[in-house]
């Protein structure tokens, strides 16, 4: 289990450290530590009509997402998350694009639905995340998240 814990450590380490992009070993690591289960902690939004500015707040639901290889699944299907498959690729700014089939995967448009997620910052234990929510006249809303990762002795057991 130690052993398994420094591994993955020293996997976080090399894919922050050595981002090269569209390198298949460092989407599998990506992949790798998404997997499992994520609460949205805290999340600073901004109303896109301009009068509504831009507030932080915690996120104190019951709300959990959970990752498997290929696949989103709210665990308390409440708010604006959806399950469905999802791709992860790496950009050149070496960010992470998650687009979830159906829903988070719209360009900007004022017809509704979600832009993909752009991942800056996933670790072991913490991801930051932004996407935008679109529809009715104020035009998008933005969404920057702070998750933790749950149930890590179970993790650092796989």
């Amino acid at each position: 289990m130690k052993m398994t814990r420094t591994l993955l450590l020293l996997m976080v380490i090399t894919l922050m450290a050595n981002c090269k992009p569209n390198v298949p070993a460092q989407e599998e690591t990506a992949r790798q530590l998404l997997i499992g289960e994520w609460k949205v902690e805290k999340e600073t939004v901004t109303n896109g009509d301009g009068f509504g500015g831009v507030f932080t707040r915690q996120v104190n639901d019951n709300m959990t997402l959970s990752f498997t290889e290929s696949f989103l699944q709210p665990v308390s299907p409440t708010g604006y998350y959806l399950p469905g498959p999802y791709t992860l690729r790496q950009q050149d700014n070496c960010t992470w694009l998650l687009t979830v089939e159906g829903y988070y995967d719209r360009p900007r448009n004022l017809d509704g639905g979600r832009s993909p997620i752009t991942i800056h910052k996933l670790t072991r234990t913490n991801m930051e995340w932004e996407f935008e929510s679109y529809g009715g006249d104020e035009g998008p809303v933005g969404y920057y998240q702070g998750l933790k990762k749950l149930n890590l002795s179970v993790n650092n057991q796989q």
